[in-house]
């Protein structure tokens, strides 16, 4: 988890810089392609689990944020091979962010792990951010429990 972690970090510098118009300290491929292995690692490794929000959901959410974010750097057109590649890949981490986030509904709060969990959260709202794809609202009602727990955790002060 660790190492994801780590991963996690450099893409969303590298997005983060992108979008503030700050020079970057690694390049977009790096990022990508070390994103890419640890993906085949984990697969390979059936490392992913029934725990909630595992690692393999976080690097595949940190993909797609920095493939994502290259789309738009590239400007692609509607129609071009980069933007149809990424609206299939948006529906596949849709799915997959969706049912990371059911796998364990009634699961105690005291599993859940806040960084996974926000990792998840940033692409599933980066996700919704797209007029192209947007998903349907009985999909957002669906991970309204899923909300409800995240707050119970991790509200301070108000309800």
């Amino acid at each position: 988890m660790g190492q994801v972690v780590l991963l996690a970090e450099r893409a969303l510098e590298h997005v983060q810089c992108s979008k503030t118009g700050i020079r970057t300290r690694e390049n977009y491929n790096s990022i990508d392609s070390d994103l890419e292995n640890m993906l085949d690692h984990l697969l390979s490794q059936d490392s992913y689990s029934e725990s909630y929000c595992d690692p393999t959901t976080m690097a595949l959410c940190c993909l797609f944020i920095i493939r994502q974010e290259r789309v738009g750097e590239l400007n692609a057109q509607p129609g071009s091979k980069e933007y149809l590649a990424l609206q299939a890949y948006r529906r596949m981490v849709w799915d997959t962010c969706r049912e990371s986030l059911e796998s364990n509904k009634g699961a105690d709060v005291n599993r859940l792990s806040y960084i996974s969990i926000f990792c998840v959260f940033y692409c599933v709202s980066a996700l919704v951010d797209q007029t192209e794809s947007y998903p349907t609202c009985d999909e957002i009602d669906r991970l309204v429990p899923t909300l409800r727990m995240f707050a119970q955790k991790w509200t301070v002060g108000c309800r």
